[in-house]
């Protein structure tokens, strides 16, 4: 890493390895996302893939870009892969404009398993970063898509992913949220967490009373909230630094 993180990154990285569900709660522009990706290290070449969830299309690329960079700038061995409704159809069209459209289901859990079938000339294969929206991890875990695909790609949103990443949690209306609770609910009773060392990270700079009940029923002492508020008495006498806001 090129730059020495800020306190509240490191206390992210630390918490990560220690709980099964972390939530930073800094304010917007402090760099909660790098936060969240500097746990990259600890999976890097462990064949481990990573589920980041942005709000909005248009953060969709911008994070795209970001992890693609910090990918690349710390030699990480992953592939970034974007995806939304539109990045799914152009694969199907990618795949054989004259031969009849592949089912989005389809295209969307075979780039999961196997992303090298639609890129022509890749020969290696590499755990992935799947970005994507939440209407996709929506219709993934609420079996919304063709009756043909929804069990595939509901198992592949389930199982495939070690490292979960949910950005601008406080973003999300009330459907989009049940959904992420009840995943994590679903996640813990599948015994995931422990089995599998999933990890999920929240990024929010507003989180609910509500949230945080919910989530101290469901996890108890197994997550750790990272905030302003509960800093140790000693980060008082640290250096500060400008961030964007």
């Amino acid at each position: 890493l090129k730059h020495t993180p800020l306190y509240h990154q490191q206390r992210t990285l630390e918490a990560l390895r220690a709980y099964d569900l972390v939530a930073n709660t800094y304010n917007t522009g402090t760099g909660k996302t790098m936060a969240s990706l500097l746990y990259l290290f600890d999976l890097n070449r462990k064949g481990k893939n990573v589920l980041f969830i942005a709000p909005t299309n248009a953060l969709l690329g911008q994070h795209a870009g970001d992890i693609g960079q910090f990918v690349a700038a710390n030699t990480l061995d992953y592939r970034v892969v974007q995806v939304s409704a539109a990045d799914v159809r152009a694969l199907r069209v990618a795949q054989d404009p004259s031969a009849t459209p592949t089912r989005p289901g389809e295209v969307l859990q075979r780039l999961i398993r196997n992303y090298l079938e639609f890129e022509v000339g890749a020969t290696r294969r590499q755990p992935i970063i799947l970005v994507v929206n939440p209407d996709i991890f929506y219709y993934a875990l609420y079996f919304r898509y063709c009756r043909h695909d929804r069990r595939n790609v509901f198992e592949r949103f389930l199982t495939a992913f070690d490292y979960i990443v949910v950005d601008e949690f406080h973003y999300y209306d009330s459907k989009q949220l049940a959904n992420f609770l009840f995943a994590f609910a679903l996640f813990d009773q599948f015994g995931y967490f422990e089995a599998r060392e999933r990890k999920v990270c929240l990024l929010s700079a507003t989180p609910t009373e509500e949230v945080t009940t919910y989530l101290d029923r469901l996890f108890g002492k197994r997550w750790a909230l990272i905030s302003p508020a509960n800093e140790p008495p000693e980060s008082a006498g640290y250096a500060t630094v400008p961030t964007l806001t």
